[in-house]
C-alpha cells in the first residue's frame, strides 16, 4: 500500500500557560474516542500517518481538547482502496 499522512487542524480554544514569563501556547490534544484507524495508521501529535495494510472503510470519532480541557468530537470515515 501507499503511505499516508495528514495533519489534523483545529482552531480556537484556550492556550496552555506553561511559563508565566512567556506567552501562552495554544496546544490541541487529539485522541480517538470510538472506533479505530485502519491497520497500519497511527495518530501521534495531531498527525494521522502510516501505511495502511488492507483495503476497507473505518469509521472513528476523534476528540480535540484545548489547554483547559474543553473538548469537541467529530466522526470521520476513512476509505482505504
Amino acid at each position: 500500500g501507499a503511505s499516508y499522512s495528514t495533519a489534523l487542524v483545529a482552531t480556537g480554544g484556550v492556550p496552555t500557560v506553561t511559563n508565566p514569563f512567556a506567552p501562552p501556547v495554544l496546544k490541541h490534544l487529539w485522541s480517538i474516542v470510538t472506533g479505530s484507524l485502519p491497520q497500519g495508521l497511527v495518530l501521534a501529535k495531531g498527525v494521522v500517518a502510516g501505511t495502511p495494510s488492507k483495503a476497507g472503510t473505518c469509521t472513528f470519532t476523534l476528540q480535540v481538547s484545548d489547554g483547559q480541557g474543553d473538548a469537541v468530537q467529530q466522526v470521520f470515515k476513512l476509505v482505504v482502496s
